[in-house]
């Protein structure tokens, strides 16, 4: 599952980024590096999760804010915390029977 437009829309919102067509366009290509980053680390997409929503909302706030990458990135504690609760939440789920996304 890759982000909606909605999903977009939401990213961009918690952001406070306006959205018109070209930065639109960046945003998606961060929330596509997010899910890559997040899926590498084990958690599966679910937008209806208000921490994987938040999580990549941080990702694509520090790509957009320092592209150039002087900042933390994906290595950040703050990601790397978030990824390891959503991919420990989600395994928990599989366990317990339920849909992980």
């Amino acid at each position: 599952m890759t982000a909606t437009e909605t999903d977009l829309q939401l990213v961009a919102m918690l952001l406070r980024i306006d959205t018109d067509a070209d930065t639109l366009k960046i945003i998606r290509t961060y929330v596509s590096a997010a899910e890559s980053w997040l899926h590498n680390a084990g958690v599966e997409p679910d937008y209806d999760d208000g921490l994987y929503t938040n999580a990549v909302a941080a990702y694509v706030g520090q790509q957009y804010d320092d592209p150039e990458g002087g900042a933390a990135k994906a290595g950040d504690v703050t990601l790397s915390a978030m990824a390891e609760q959503l991919r420990l939440a989600q395994a928990a789920k599989r366990e317990a029977g339920g849909d992980a996304v």
